[in-house]
C-alpha cells in the first residue's frame, strides 16, 4: 500500500495543494523519513491535526482503521477544516464497509459506538 500511495501522490501537479494525514504522529514521523526528510506537501495527522494553509485543498488520510476513533476523527476533520474551504477528501485503504449500518449487528454496533451510527 505504501508503494501505491506514493505513485497516487506523485500524480499531484501541485503538490503544495495536498496534505497527507496519518492516523497519529508516529507514522508522520515515519513517512518523512521514507520521503527523505522533505516533502512537497503538508503531513498532519488525525489525533492532533495541524491546521493547513488556505492553498491546501486535497487531504489524503491514510489508513484510518485500527481504532475506531480515527473513523470519527477523520469526520471532524472534513467537517471543522476541508469543507469550509471547499477541499476534497480521500480515505485511502480506509476498510469503509465497517461503517455499515446494521443496529447491533453491525461491524460497530450502534450501541457501543453512537457516534458512527
Amino acid at each position: 500500500n505504501t508503494i501505491f500511495a506514493r505513485e497516487v501522490v506523485r500524480m499531484f501537479t501541485q503538490p503544495a495543494e495536498l496534505c497527507m494525514v496519518f492516523p497519529d504522529e508516529s507514522e508522520c514521523k515515519i513517512a518523512l523519513a521514507e520521503y527523505g526528510g522533505q516533502v512537497p506537501f503538508g503531513l498532519s495527522c488525525l489525533r492532533k491535526p495541524n491546521p493547513q494553509g488556505p492553498g491546501v485543498y486535497y487531504y489524503m488520510v491514510m489508513h484510518p482503521v485500527f481504532d475506531v476513533r480515527e473513523y470519527i476523527q477523520a469526520e471532524e476533520l472534513l467537517r471543522e477544516e476541508i469543507q469550509p474551504k471547499g477541499g476534497s477528501m480521500v480515505l485511502f485503504n480506509a476498510e469503509l464497509f465497517k461503517l455499515r449500518k446494521g443496529g447491533i449487528g453491525g461491524y460497530y454496533p450502534d450501541i457501543f459506538f453512537p457516534k458512527l451510527a
